[in-house]
């Protein structure tokens, strides 16, 4: 079963670190563009409780 979900948490993770080093330096909330990244991947049940 972690097999299964692993590519899609290393998905995540490699998406949360490019979103929130575009925050960083563009200036702007990485939250809000990574939210749709985590609906895509987790569904909206699981993605609104995520992130605050």
């Amino acid at each position: 079963m972690l097999v299964d979900l692993l590519p899609t948490l290393l998905a995540a993770s490699l998406a949360a670190f490019l979103l929130a080093l575009l925050s960083a330096v563009a200036g702007f909330g990485g939250g809000a563009l990574l939210m749709s990244v985590f609906t895509a991947l987790f569904g909206l049940r699981v993605a609104v409780p995520m992130l605050p």
